[in-house]
């Protein structure tokens, strides 16, 4: 059976010899090394320690296979998280993660691959970043 894709509508034949539309709702990634939907579920989680500091760092690199994101805050500070490109500030940022807080399990950060910078309001410990593949 051939498809062809005209603008966001599949065309086909089905085996009655009827031809068949389909509209795409929306796409999917698919994983080259083992054929899985990105997206689907994680099978991988990776926990690494950011130091804190008073000026922006990476929290997270961009990460296209990236399903989730969690980001506890292990500093007495507030720590102020950006995602996407920009300058992470007191005033401009995402989240605001208190002292000791975190990005619950229930907020865990989804359907976002881009990078994640971060600042303290003062440096003092560090952020415990879990990233899911």
């Amino acid at each position: 059976m051939a498809i062809t894709k005209v603008n966001d509508v599949l065309q086909f034949t089905n085996e009655a010899g009827t031809r068949e539309y389909a509209e795409i709702i929306s796409t999917v990634a698919i994983d080259p090394a083992t054929g899985n939907v990105q997206g689907s579920t994680a099978s991988t989680g990776a926990t690494v320690a950011v130091a804190s500091s008073a000026t922006a760092v990476t929290i997270k690199a961009a990460n296209a296979l990236r399903i989730g994101l969690t980001i506890a805050n292990d500093s007495t500070s507030i720590l102020y998280i950006l995602l996407g490109a920009g300058t992470v500030s007191a005033t401009n940022y995402t989240y605001a993660l208190p002292a000791k807080g975190t990005t619950a399990a229930d907020r865990t950060i989804t359907g976002f691959t881009g990078i994640v910078t971060g600042i303290w309001a003062t440096a003092n410990g560090s952020a415990l970043v879990t990233e899911l593949t």
